[in-house]
């Protein structure tokens, strides 16, 4: 039986002796995983709407999207990005007729792309497009309204670049 490693172990097992030690970003090893906690009343809103949903600082790398909804969203379908990118780069367009059922949801990227789960956020924009220190994310909603009635509680799971 082979031993293989994963990107991050290879950085820790490859280090020669009397070498300077290669360790890996806060973020991808020992970083503290932090959760922003979002609740969002549903109140038939449009299809198209983007709903502010979280805050993570800049050099922070999105683990998932936990999501728990009280109210089928029935054929409207909610897609999670941030205003540095394009929609559904963060979590792909789906309806969630699943009640009371935490969903872990979030859509992997390649490193090249800069943007998704697992990918460190190094250029952050906030809801009014100003580049600074935090991202914000929004749930983009599409295909229908939302329901009249009911909740939704979005987690956003990440590392703190500056931990």
């Amino acid at each position: 039986m082979a031993t293989t490693y994963g990107t991050q172990f290879t950085n820790i097992v490859n280090n020669a002796l009397g070498q300077l030690q290669t360790l890996n970003d806060i973020q991808l090893g020992g970083g503290k995983v932090r959760v922003y906690i979002e609740n969002i009343v549903y109140a038939s809103q449009a299809s198209g709407s983007l709903i502010c949903c979280a805050r993570v600082p800049l050099n922070a790398v999105i683990l998932a999207f936990v999501l728990i909804t009280d109210t089928s969203t029935g054929s409207a379908t909610l897609a999670i990005q941030d205003f540095a990118a394009s929609p559904n780069t963060y979590v792909a367009a789906s309806a969630y007729t699943s009640t009371n059922t935490p969903t872990i949801i979030g859509k992997p990227q390649a490193p090249a792309t800069g943007y998704g789960v697992g990918q460190e956020i190094t250029t952050a924009y906030d809801y009014n497009g100003t580049s600074g220190r935090n991202a914000d994310f929004a749930i983009l909603t599409a295909t229908a309204s939302l329901p009249a009635s009911g909740n939704l509680t979005l987690y956003t799971l990440y590392v703190d670049g500056a931990s």
